[in-house]
């Protein structure tokens, strides 16, 4: 297992980024394409050049669906493996591409196929309502969850109040189970999963506990102080 600590080129003028990481064994190639490419074979060569063992793909929607059927169409999908984050396809749109996703890795938070009983029960109560799994927009209702919670504790509903309420809050019955918000920089702590495609769907391969994912306080703190791309086998 390889550890990998990497950092998204930002967005240019309104010109939005993806990164296209090759995974070696002692370092990594990034590729930059600009948002809404519909050919994305220029890069295909570079990438085989570079003679990786996984592509990590940071991407989104309708970009995400041609990328991934061209990348099926040039026999890479098979060659690679294949890694990416979470919002790169939702769960609704796998069926459609089951075969070129087919293997794909990611670390989400939340999937309508994963039997964790929180899990379940957050979209049996969504899909009573909308007719639909849920998908990883989930957490837009823990939100709610803890602002209630802190309006609740406070008894008010000044803003003020209600903020410092939540600073060191936990929550136990949201989508994912516990979370908490750190008081040294309101980051929220809980636990993630590893999800594998198969079949068109995003199937659990390991939870990750959110102690091991958060990381430190970084509040003045320069976040890329020590970067490197280097990559370190993990022991």
């Amino acid at each position: 297992m390889w550890n990998l600590v990497a950092r998204m080129n930002s967005a240019q003028d309104i010109e939005f980024q993806w990164i296209t990481l090759c995974f070696f064994v002692t370092s990594i190639t990034a590729m930059v394409a600009p948002l809404d490419t519909k050919d994305f074979s220029p890069w295909f060569g570079a990438i085989n050049q570079a003679n990786a063992d996984v592509l990590f793909l940071a991407f989104a929607g309708t970009d995400s669906l041609r990328l991934m059927t061209q990348l099926h169409s040039f026999g890479m999908t098979k060659k690679y493996k294949l890694a990416g984050i979470d919002c790169f396809l939702l769960q609704q749109d796998l069926p459609a591409i089951a075969e070129p996703m087919e293997g794909f890795v990611q670390l989400a938070h939340y999937s309508a196929y994963n039997p964790d009983k929180n899990m379940q029960a957050f979209n049996a109560k969504f899909k009573k309502k909308f007719g639909v799994d849920a998908n990883i927009m989930a957490g837009a209702y823990d939100a709610v969850l803890f602002w209630a919670a802190a309006v609740e504790k406070v008894k008010s509903f000044d803003a003020d109040k209600v903020a410092e309420a939540q600073e060191g809050m936990c929550v136990d019955d949201t989508h994912i189970g516990r979370q908490c918000i750190r008081k040294e920089d309101h980051q929220v702590v809980m636990d993630m999963h590893l999800y594998q495609v198969k079949g068109g769907k995003n199937l659990p391969i390991a939870v990750v506990a959110g102690k091991d994912t958060i990381g430190e306080p970084m509040v003045g703190k320069d976040p890329v102080e020590g970067f490197t791309w280097e990559i370190k086998k993990k022991n």
